[in-house]
């Protein structure tokens, strides 16, 4: 009996200790999961404090960069200004009065279709042909013509004896020269003319600057000279044998210059260089090949 007691006694003790120690487990489990829920909590307030935190930095950046962005146009926008003025002010400075000449834009000129020499001779006491000729001016342009018309004396003022002399660039104006030997001139001779040469060279001039005779290669040049009682334009062709040719363009030129409206009913006549050369001055006055 004593046996079965103690027997029964020790199983007792060992349940007891064994609800005790899963109490224990139970405590223990609970705690844990506690700690566990305290830290998970912990770790969500930290994280949405610093998702907070984050969220404001982010929009301080943003903000930055919107002012950045914002500096950045207005500068843009003063620079653009600024620009603006500084190109206004450089149209101010390019602008030019429309009747100034500016001869350093070659753009703003009319170029013609040849190049021109003006001469002149017999400003000397010199007798000899050809010692006094003097190379003084050449230009391809409308505008330099007449930078030149404008700064030489006029007709009227013209010394007795003097001669102006306009020919195509590479032309010498006498009868020598390789484009004169087989040609020949139309004459235009006028008495007490006055101030009415004046615009008839200036006519005779621009129209063979402006390429108004065809062809215009057979124009050579032109020669205004001033003698006692007797005045003389002619006009130098190239090829005196073309005798059709040659009268179209006497033709042409007596229309250019006007002539029967200022002096009434006026001939002019054509003569070849080679009949010239050799002759004496009275021979010279009856050689005329045809007029018009």
């Amino acid at each position: 009996m004593s046996t079965a007691n103690s027997s029964s006694t020790q199983t007792q003790t060992q349940t007891k200790t064994k609800t005790k120690t899963k109490k224990k487990s139970k405590t223990k489990t609970k705690e844990t999961t506690n700690k566990t829920t305290t830290k998970k909590n912990n770790n969500l307030q930290t994280e949405s404090s610093s998702g907070t935190k984050v969220s404001a930095n982010k929009k301080i950046q943003n903000k930055k960069i919107q002012n950045k962005e914002e500096m950045g146009r207005e500068k843009g926008n003063e620079k653009g200004k600024e620009s603006k003025k500084e190109k206004v002010r450089e149209n101010q400075a390019i602008e030019l009065p429309k009747k100034t000449f500016n001869t350093n834009k070659q753009s703003d000129k009319h170029y013609l279709h040849n190049k021109w020499t003006m001469w002149v001779d017999g400003f000397t006491s010199s007798k000899k042909w050809g010692e006094d000729l003097t190379r003084i001016f050449d230009f391809e342009t409308l505008e330099d013509f007449w930078a030149l018309y404008n700064n030489l004396c006029t007709v009227v003022e013209l010394k007795t004896g003097a001669n102006f002399r306009l020919f195509k660039y590479g032309i010498k104006p006498e009868w020598e020269d390789e484009h004169n030997q087989k040609g020949g001139r139309w004459s235009l001779k006028l008495t007490q003319s006055g101030e009415k040469l004046e615009p008839i060279w200036l006519d005779t001039m621009l129209s063979m600057i402006g390429e108004h005779y065809q062809p215009s290669s057979e124009i050579c040049g032109a020669v205004l000279s001033k003698r006692r009682g007797v005045d003389r334009i002619s006009l130098w062709t190239k090829t005196s044998d073309q005798q059709k040719t040659q009268e179209n363009i006497g033709k042409k030129w007596k229309q250019e210059i006007n002539v029967e409206n200022l002096f009434g009913k006026t001939k002019i006549t054509y003569v070849g260089h080679k009949q010239f050369q050799g002759r004496t001055k009275s021979s010279r006055r009856f050689t005329t090949n045809f007029e018009v």
